[in-house]
């Protein structure tokens, strides 16, 4: 259970927690990630799908870098993070080329996109010297993260008619906000150890969507309304 509303636990171990639970979240990217190269090796898209396998390995790195947060907060005797959970993005209905692109926006486009944003403001905040080496690490790579899902959705367009996407865009902006952005928020007290407030979360969220999802996918005729 996350500890991070425990006001009688110090705030390291609150941090902890939360940097624990994105080494799950970071596992699970890793595992969706590599299933992604596989859907566009499989669509014919070599070299999007090499970029897709270096971005699981970047995960993969991330998930071994908060562990090593979580540790020099509260020691090597914490629990493991929870096993990643198989996810498989988009609905069994669709095709696999439909699935593939699917997964590309839910990834790509909004959850990294979004990320993106958050770890840059986490950038600004940290003080402890790990965190913001963690961080300044992950959100390097998840810019490229999020581009390869834009990548994706721009060369599918190019070829065919993906409005057919507004459809599920709720449901996506919903499970990226509610598997990848709320449990890494927590009280402005814990923002030097790389938790953002709550508030700050909401707003980062409503701007990114605003300023840049929105515009991404209405420019392939995706309408996404007010996120």
């Amino acid at each position: 259970m996350l500890l991070e509303h425990d006001l009688s636990v110090s705030p390291a171990a609150r941090a902890a927690q939360i940097w624990r639970h994105r080494e799950q979240i970071e596992r699970e990217a890793a595992a969706q990630f590599h299933q992604l190269a596989r859907e566009l090796a499989s669509a014919g898209n070599s070299e999007l799908a090499k970029r897709a396998t270096r971005a699981a390995l970047d995960e993969q790195r991330h998930a071994r870098r908060c562990r090593a947060l979580v540790e020099s907060l509260v020691g090597p005797d914490v629990a493991p993070a929870d096993a990643p959970r198989r996810l498989t993005l988009g609905p069994a209905t669709l095709s696999s080329r439909d699935r593939m692109l699917y997964a590309a926006v839910a990834l790509g486009c909004v959850t990294e996109s979004l990320s993106c944003a958050l770890l840059l403001e986490l950038k600004e905040a940290a003080v402890h010297p790990l965190v913001q080496a963690t961080v300044a690490e992950i959100v390097t790579d998840e810019i490229e993260h999020a581009r390869i899902g834009w990548a994706v959705l721009a060369a599918e367009a190019a070829l065919r008619d993906v409005a057919w996407l507004t459809q599920y865009l709720p449901v996506i902006a919903a499970a990226a906000i509610a598997d990848d952005v709320q449990p890494m928020a927590g009280e402005v007290e814990l923002a030097g150890l790389g938790v953002l407030p709550r508030e700050r979360v909401q707003a980062l969220v409503a701007e990114t969507w605003a300023t840049v999802i929105s515009p991404g996918l209405a420019r392939v005729g995706i309408r996404s309304g007010g996120g």
